[in-house]
């Protein structure tokens, strides 16, 4: 939310929960790189602003694209370099009838968990779905969205929350006029 400008990732540990959560990797491998981050202070605040970085120029590729301009070249280049880092920490895999990239759960890398975030951006990027990025229209949200619904007219990133919020600050305003 734009009330609330605080970042989530203050550490190190916060990325690993995050990505935990996220089923980007598993209990084991987070436990190692929790285990690292303490005897390695200084990579690990290294691989968080690493994090931050890729984050922001993922965000600003996609907010880009939502507003149906061209993303910033450097954003881009954030992106890419990370994603051919994270291709070369990667094995080519059979995935049922294809072959996909699979990346370790070994918890070696403290930007372990930034190797499945850039291939899954890029992933996005390269699908046709890409053009379904909107941002929520919420006043007060920053999110972006793919909007999968059949005539393509979703307007916030969750309903239960941004979409809630605008219907009840209308409905509040109406009223308000109406007194």
């Amino acid at each position: 939310d734009r009330e609330d400008e605080t970042d989530e990732l203050q550490t190190y540990g916060d990325l690993v929960s995050w990505a935990q959560k996220a089923n980007i990797i598993g209990a084991g491998a987070a436990r190692k790189l929790r285990a690292t981050a303490v005897r390695e202070t200084r990579s690990a605040a290294r691989a968080l602003a690493t994090a931050r970085r890729l984050r922001r120029a993922i965000y600003e590729i996609f907010a880009a694209l939502a507003e149906e301009s061209a993303p910033d070249r450097a954003d881009v280049k954030v992106v890419r370099r990370f994603w051919i880092e994270a291709l070369r920490e990667s094995d080519l895999a059979p995935k049922g009838d294809r072959f996909d990239f699979e990346f370790a759960d070994r918890g070696e890398s403290l930007n372990e968990p930034l190797f499945h975030i850039a291939h899954a951006a890029i992933g996005l990027l390269r699908s046709d779905e890409a053009g379904r990025v909107h941002a929520c229209n919420a006043d007060d949200c920053t999110w972006l969205f793919v909007d999968r619904s059949k005539n393509a007219s979703r307007r916030w990133c969750q309903m239960d929350v941004c979409g809630n919020r605008a219907k009840a600050k209308r409905h509040y305003r109406r009223a308000r006029s109406t007194s």
